[in-house]
């Protein structure tokens, strides 16, 4: 069943370290399949606390999301993200009628 990582950025702190996540932040996916559903598009906040932007990542599985977020090359980019920015990251699995 597919997995589904949002990534909510709530507030940056410091652009230079976004900026270097932004770069090295690719190769972390060399290894992995998944699809991009949406990235810092256009956004409207519902309900709830306004963020900056928006990234949803869709997994073939938890297993697999777990795999890349827990992966030294992801978790070496994302030093970065936790310099530059408060995000809200949230793991959840898919429906049986994808």
């Amino acid at each position: 069943m597919s997995a589904y990582i949002v990534f909510q950025r709530v507030m940056t702190i410091n652009k230079a370290s976004l900026a270097q996540y932004s770069q090295e932040v690719g190769d972390s996916f060399k290894e992995t399949l998944v699809d991009f559903l949406a990235a810092y598009g256009k956004q409207e906040t519902l309900e709830g606390v306004e963020t900056e932007g928006t990234v949803i990542l869709k997994f073939t599985s938890m297993v697999a999301a777990k795999e890349w977020y827990y992966s030294d090359a992801y978790q070496k980019a994302a030093q970065h993200r936790f310099l530059g920015a408060q995000y809200n990251a949230t793991l959840v699995e898919g429906t049986d009628t994808e």
